[in-house]
């Protein structure tokens, strides 16, 4: 009889599970669900593509920013969902912490042009990417059923989830409009070298959480947990008429919504600051 590890090996649609060295299932991707997110990421690029192309028919200046960065997620409650086992309990005030320059750091990059009938609007495809990890050791209020059996207390909430990370990345991926104000001109800078700006728009978050609850390993892969929103302020400094530095504060928020063994699910707000700093080429 063909084990159960062969029949899988041979479906079309299903990757066979892998068993991690603590000797607990990670649940399997299929192989529909690569290519469904797949598919949904290269429309996304596609339509901001063209909505790209079709504003820069207009444009004056091109640019294009790689980021370094640090982010600082706010405390939020975590749900956890797991109908499987009568599990719906809620964790309050869940700390978190980002690890910005453990690799891969954190970073992000832009890509934007300047309209040529109005050059203080802009519009801007970015991307970035922070991480949050779940401080476990911390005692933090419970209220809810866990594993069927009500619960409303202070514990360490390593006791029931010891681990809860999107360490593989919150990952922006966003269309802002962008502002500027023009610095004092000058012959070889007539827009003025310092430009302060603001830019903001929405952002898909799509995610790649690695957590274990009660013991149970899970690392779903990369899943999209919809649509949040960013916001910042900054300025740019030009180095030459090509080059310059960028430096931004912004804030984003969305929605994590992570995928748990049996049909379980976590859920919990992903607000964050972030400060960052960038090399500009423009063209």
């Amino acid at each position: 009889m063909p084990s159960r590890h062969a029949e899988l090996a041979d479906h079309p649609n299903i990757a066979p599970p892998s068993i991690p060295q603590g000797g607990h299932a990670i649940p399997a991707i299929t192989r529909l669900e690569v290519t469904v997110l797949r598919l949904r990421a290269c429309s996304i690029a596609l339509a901001l593509g063209f909505l790209l192309a079709t504003v820069s028919t207009a444009r004056a200046e091109n640019y294009f920013v790689f980021y370094l960065g640090a982010s600082s997620a706010k405390s939020s409650d975590l749900r956890i969902r797991r109908p499987a086992s009568g599990t719906d309990a809620t964790f309050h005030g869940v700390v978190w912490h980002g690890q910005s320059f453990i690799i891969p750091p954190y970073y992000g990059v832009k890509f934007g042009t300047f309209l040529k009938s109005n050059p203080r609007w802009g519009v801007e495809l970015e991307f970035t990417h922070y991480k949050v990890y779940a401080q476990t050791g911390r005692n933090v209020l419970v209220t809810g059923t866990w594993n069927g059996a009500p619960v409303n207390e202070v514990a360490p909430m390593n006791t029931r989830v010891q681990k809860y990370d999107i360490s593989h990345g919150v990952n922006l991926v966003g269309i802002n409009a962008v502002y500027r104000w023009f610095g004092r001109p000058t012959n070889r800078f007539p827009q003025g070298r310092l430009q302060p700006f603001v830019a903001g728009g929405p952002a898909l978050l799509v995610l790649h959480p690695e957590n274990i609850v009660d013991g149970v390993d899970s690392m779903p892969g990369l899943q999209t947990s919809g649509i949040g929103w960013q916001v910042g302020a900054g300025a740019r400094y030009a180095l030459s008429t090509r080059t310059g530095l960028l430096g931004e504060v912004k804030y984003s928020s969305g929605h994590g919504r992570v995928k748990l063994p049996a049909g379980g699910r976590g859920d919990t707000p992903l607000r964050a600051w972030h400060a960052l700093l960038g090399f500009e080429y423009r063209f």
